[in-house]
């Protein structure tokens, strides 16, 4: 053999067997401290929806703002066209969409005062949701809600470059372009 050839084969090292442990421990640390933060995943349809309010828009017809909830796992897309981001109409939109797809587990939204208040808590409460929290700063958490906000205000930006003011009537069609 030659004598510079160097030796492929590596020493073994040994890892520490309660390796998972300690990785447990340090993410549920990093969790408590808000550094990481959870991403609510499922592989069920309609089982976590993410909610958010867009506008406010032109008034038309009375309307406001619309009011949307993603699916997470089906990217299924529900909206409304409404005349206020209060909570009493959020709960109603939420009790539609309930009996429509049934009661999922987990609704995601960010941190807004529409969405963190005692009287959505007592509904969610009642329904025995989980209310995650899209934190500031981090919006990765509710993305595709945040996605579908911009191709939805493309798509009404385009209609009412058009002429066509009414948007609020144009949401179906809005929702079914998208």
């Amino acid at each position: 053999m030659d004598d510079n050839y160097k030796s492929v084969i590596q020493p073994h090292k040994r890892l520490n067997p309660n390796m998972k442990d300690v990785v447990k421990a340090e993410v549920v640390k990093l969790l408590d401290v808000e550094i990481i933060y959870p991403i609510f995943d499922s592989a069920w349809v309609f089982d976590v929806w993410d909610i958010d309010f867009m506008g406010p828009f032109p008034k038309f017809n009375g309307n406001k703002f619309i009011l949307l909830a993603i699916d997470y796992a089906s990217k299924w897309v529900e909206a409304q066209a409404l005349s206020t981001n209060y909570t009493r109409a959020m709960v109603n939109f939420l009790k539609r969409l309930f009996t429509r797809f049934g009661t999922p587990r987990i609704i995601i939204s960010d941190g807004e005062t529409h969405f963190c208040n005692t009287q959505l808590e007592k509904v969610l409460k009642h329904y025995g949701l989980h209310h995650g929290l899209a934190t500031c700063y981090h919006p990765q958490m509710s993305g595709q809600v945040e996605v579908t906000n911009r191709k939805l205000k493309r798509i009404l930006t385009k209609s009412m470059e058009q002429g066509k003011r009414n948007w609020s009537e144009r949401l179906d069609d809005t929702l079914w372009a998208h």
